[in-house]
């Protein structure tokens, strides 16, 4: 499957306020109809998000993922996880996910911080080295 060229991933604050986490789990209000976000939670219409972050695509147990997302491989990373929130059936044609997508880089990267604080050892937070890279390889 080709992948769509990366699009630019907000950076959230090094300082990972609770402001910002509180506002990325008031906009998952909005997910919480088909996933479920605690530890050892249930899979509902789409996985449980527990950990999300960095954890291999297709790899929450008991939970039938789409051919799509199995063929498209690879990590839930920071850079994945803001493409497909900004516009989940682009990002992955064939996603069984029926969400339009958060439009605003500031969402998107509050829920990422949020959903980076949902594990036993949060994820680092990606360098500035690390955007500034993505943000060349998209010519911006």
């Amino acid at each position: 499957m080709i992948r769509r060229p990366p699009r630019s991933t907000p950076k959230p604050s090094s300082a990972a306020s609770d402001v910002y986490k509180r506002q990325g789990k008031k906009l998952s209000k909005k997910c919480a109809a088909c996933h479920s976000f605690n530890a050892g939670g249930p899979n509902k219409v789409g996985p449980n998000l527990w950990n999300v972050l960095n954890r291999e695509m297709g790899q929450v147990d008991g939970y039938k993922y789409s051919k799509a997302l199995m063929a498209f491989g690879g990590k839930w990373d920071y850079s994945s996880l803001n493409q497909f929130l900004l516009k989940p059936k682009e990002y992955m044609k064939g996603t069984k996910m029926n969400y339009a997508g958060l439009k605003k880089e500031k969402d998107r990267a509050n829920i990422l911080l949020w959903l980076r604080s949902l594990a036993d050892t949060p994820a680092n937070l990606p360098s500035d080295e690390e955007i500034q890279k993505e943000k060349e390889g998209m010519g911006s």
